[in-house]
């Protein structure tokens, strides 16, 4: 059984922003912020976009937007994407909305070198599919997925996500996955699918490939509605130094069949 959050209010987002910056005196910011959304609800999102960038070049979260859903259409958008991926400083984000249905969940991951010790200022990139299954209108394309997130790895070198079990694939049925990116994201170990412990789908042979691969698999604990999942990621590189740069977006191809 899918456990679904209740549609949030624009007066709970405004009253979330305002907790959020009253220490900072920041309520002009949260005017600013609710002309933009109000924008981007009308669907005229070039104006509502000029908005956010600016409040964004004030120290304004850009994870405050991925988890509001008046901006589930600009997900898809190429100039949000690259506004929010620019943005982007902390280890928190959203990749699901708060009112997106589904089994929702926190991912804790955790970057690290091949000797254990944390890897903080990496950006992780993360997508996956809807609770039907579905990467957005288009049921055959996974290029512009509508669920994604960025975050910054902290001190601990940790990202947290908050988002809801992805369904299979309908295009391409297979394992529940999430897509990640790390850092620049263009070598094989710093990227790759999280897999769900308990996906039924899951075999000897799918975990042997998980395993050859590095990508990490989710044990949910806790009860539903504050489910959690932690897990590790090593980062390896052919050299010293940890690798660096911005991690890429939307994948620019499609994605090979689920493993």
């Amino acid at each position: 059984m899918l456990h679904t959050i209740p549609p949030v209010s624009f007066l709970t987002v405004t009253v979330l922003l305002l907790c959020a910056g009253a220490a900072g005196g920041q309520r002009q910011d949260v005017e600013s912020y609710r002309m933009a959304r109000s924008l981007a609800l009308r669907g005229q999102l070039d104006r509502a976009l000029d908005l956010f960038s600016d409040e964004l070049g004030r120290g304004f979260d850009p994870a405050q937007a991925l988890a509001d859903p008046a901006w589930t259409q600009a997900r898809r958008d190429p100039r949000f994407q690259r506004i929010v991926r620019e943005a982007t400083v902390a280890p928190e984000s959203w990749i699901a909305p708060y009112d997106e249905p589904g089994d929702r969940f926190v991912w804790i991951l955790k970057l690290e070198t091949a000797t254990g010790e944390p890897i903080p200022g990496l950006l992780v990139y993360a997508d996956q599919t809807d609770a039907s299954g579905t990467y957005g209108p288009d049921r055959e394309d996974d290029r512009n997925p509508r669920l994604w997130a960025y975050a910054l790895s902290d001190e601990q070198g940790e990202v947290r996500f908050h988002t809801i079990r992805p369904a299979p694939h309908t295009a391409r049925p297979g394992l529940q996955h999430i897509h990640y990116r790390v850092g620049a994201a263009s070598t094989a170990d710093l990227s790759g699918r999280a897999l769900f412990e308990d996906d039924p789908l899951l075999d000897d042979a799918a975990r042997e490939r998980a395993r050859r691969q590095g990508w990490p698999i989710l044990r949910l604990q806790g009860q539903p509605g504050s489910l959690r999942a932690a897990s590790k990621l090593t980062v390896r590189t052919s050299s010293s130094q940890v690798p660096s740069g911005r991690a890429s977006g939307p994948r620019a191809a499609p994605s090979s069949a689920a493993p």
